[in-house]
C-alpha cells in the first residue's frame, strides 16, 4: 500500500497553517544565493527573526544562567 504524502489532505486549519509556513535552512540558503539578504527578509520576514531570537534566547539562558546556577548550587550548598 503506497501513500503519497504530498496529496494527503491535512485535517484542520492549524496544521495547514504550520505546514504552509514551514521554514527550512536549505530553503533559506537557496533564497540567499539567488537574491541575497534582502530576498530572505522579504520572503520570510518576522518568522525568521522570531526563530533566531528564540534560538539565541534559549542558548544564552542555558550558557549564562542555568549552567552557572547549577554549578554554584552544587558547590555552595
Amino acid at each position: 500500500m503506497d501513500i503519497n504524502l504530498e496529496q494527503t489532505p491535512l485535517k484542520n486549519s492549524e496544521s495547514t497553517f504550520w505546514y504552509k509556513t514551514k521554514i527550512t535552512i536549505s530553503d533559506c540558503k537557496v533564497t540567499f544565493k539567488q537574491g541575497g539578504f534582502k530576498a530572505v527578509v522579504k520572503r520570510y520576514g518576522w518568522k525568521l527573526f522570531a526563530i533566531f531570537f528564540a534560538y539565541y534566547l534559549i542558548r544564552d539562558l542555558l550558557i549564562y544562567v542555568f549552567i552557572p546556577y547549577i554549578i554554584t548550587k552544587h558547590f555552595f550548598s
